[in-house]
């Protein structure tokens, strides 16, 4: 595949927040190229981002052209077919796997503290049958605080 897509202008322009966003955009290590410093000094477009007061912000350019080189780097290196594949939830009862194959833990997770706001109980009066509410709602109201992630009052 041919490299038609450049990585500074990709930095530059697009300002990506990841990696992520980059390949969902299509760009791989297969098909980005990075240039020489001096190719990208003689581009009007890149004179016109690093030109301060009129002049050509070298020390900007610079630090920057050094960061594009190194994140191009790391992104190049990176094995994107393996790290989609480790992140597929593996289906424990699929007998076509290899074996020894990690399997993720899909199932859903019910939190212990679930918060009755009505105070109500079920199935003690009888079954199926609400009982009535061992707090008013006045009672309930006060007793309404904003809590941390524990359930620890917070003033």
């Amino acid at each position: 595949m041919a490299n038609n897509k450049d990585w500074v202008a990709t930095l530059l322009f697009n300002n990506p927040s990841s990696f992520d966003e980059i390949v969902a955009h299509g760009i791989t290590p297969d098909n980005v190229n990075i240039q020489s410093e001096d190719f990208y000094k003689n581009n009007e477009e890149v004179q016109k981002a690093f030109t301060k007061d009129g002049n050509f912000d070298e020390v900007a350019f610079d630090n920057f052209y050094t960061s594009a080189v190194s994140t191009y780097n790391d992104f190049a290196n990176e094995d994107w077919e393996k790290k989609l594949v480790d992140n597929l939830a593996k289906d424990p009862f699929d007998w076509t796997q290899p074996l020894k194959t990690e399997v993720k833990d899909v199932s859903a997770t019910i939190t212990p503290k679930m918060y009755n706001p009505d105070r109500r109980s079920m199935g003690i009066t009888g079954i199926g049958v609400f009982g009535d509410p061992t707090f008013s709602i006045r009672e309930i109201a006060q007793d309404n605080y904003v809590r941390d992630e524990n359930g620890n009052k917070l003033d």
